[in-house]
């Protein structure tokens, strides 16, 4: 008994450690600095099978790791309405996506389906350097088949290790043409490498306008580690998460149609120099998952939608 007590009241005390955002200078507002907490593991259960065998065994409980404690959702009863682990073959997870097929005019590169593979249960959208479709260089853009509107998005990613990279988690509607009503994109993550997270809102009915904040998250690598980022979009409001910390709030002033989500690697001067660095390097996504508190009567699933 003495042994069990002293086990338990080891794994209790167990070590923490804290990441903080630091404010970003330049062109877009920047966020206050939010310290962003990060469960570690107990030394004591430091390798997969003496957190499973040892602490399990003689614990009694649940081993969480990091990656589920910053995966947990906003308060609220949450249904869980859309998911892609990316771990089946590509005939099958490509079913619930389309895909860009061709030149970007706004960016550095063309983009194209078989930029986009899973490999061991990971998603990855590589840049090459290639000239095809008139620009020097290919990556991948997608978007669900599925329309949301409303709900908590969330998708486990790592940054493309390059600068000149845009590494892309979002939201924009499709079938309504711009300068139309009901026209907006929310942008959930626009990552650049190597720890720069950008959150922005365009309004693209009438003239255009954007509401655009970043963070830099100290003493990070986004591109060495999965993080996990994500969006509640209800009627009043738009609130940002990075790690399940929430990172920005603004009210919801235009978002108000259904939209699918879209994965995209772009190659952007905005984002870096552009070299030769950046080619194979890859965005790599774990997953996506779409929950909802209610099923918008406007939610639809349509197969025929293209960029």
């Amino acid at each position: 008994m003495t042994l069990l007590f002293l086990l338990r009241l080891v794994f209790l005390l167990r070590p923490m450690n804290a990441r903080s955002l630091a404010k970003r200078e330049g062109a877009h507002d920047v966020l206050e600095p939010i310290r962003l907490t990060k469960k570690i593991v107990s030394p004591l259960c430091s390798t997969r099978w003496l957190r499973l065998v040892f602490c399990g065994f003689f614990f009694g409980g649940n081993v969480t790791q990091a990656e589920d404690v910053s995966a947990k959702l906003p308060v609220g009863e949450w249904k869980l309405v859309f998911r892609d682990e990316f771990d089946g073959p590509d005939k099958v997870w490509q079913k619930a996506w389309a895909f860009q097929n061709g030149p970007s005019g706004h960016i550095l590169c063309s983009r194209w389906r078989e930029n986009a593979k899973v490999e061991k249960g990971i998603l990855k959208l590589t840049a090459k350097k290639e000239r095809r479709a008139g620009q020097d260089w290919t990556a991948a853009s997608l978007w669900t088949k599925q329309k949301f509107q409303y709900g908590y998005f969330q998708c486990r990613y790592q940054y493309a290790k390059a600068k000149g990279t845009n590494n892309s988690f979002w939201l924009m509607t499709q079938g309504i043409a711009r300068n139309q009503p009901g026209s907006f994109e929310i942008d959930i993550n626009e990552g650049h490498y190597p720890n720069r997270i950008n959150m922005n809102i365009h309004n693209w009915s009438g003239e255009h306008w954007s509401k655009s904040k970043s963070q830099m998250v100290e003493k990070a690598n986004l591109a060495d580690e999965f993080h996990i980022y994500g969006l509640e979009w209800n009627q009043r409001e738009l609130i940002w998460y990075y790690d399940g910390k929430e990172i920005r709030r603004e009210p919801n002033t235009i978002c108000h149609g259904p939209a699918p989500v879209w994965l995209s690697l772009a190659i952007v001067d905005w984002a870096g120099p552009v070299t030769d660095a950046i080619h194979g390097k890859s965005m790599n996504v774990d997953y996506v998952r779409v929950y909802q508190k209610d099923t918008p009567a406007s939610q639809r699933d349509d197969q025929s939608q293209t960029k």
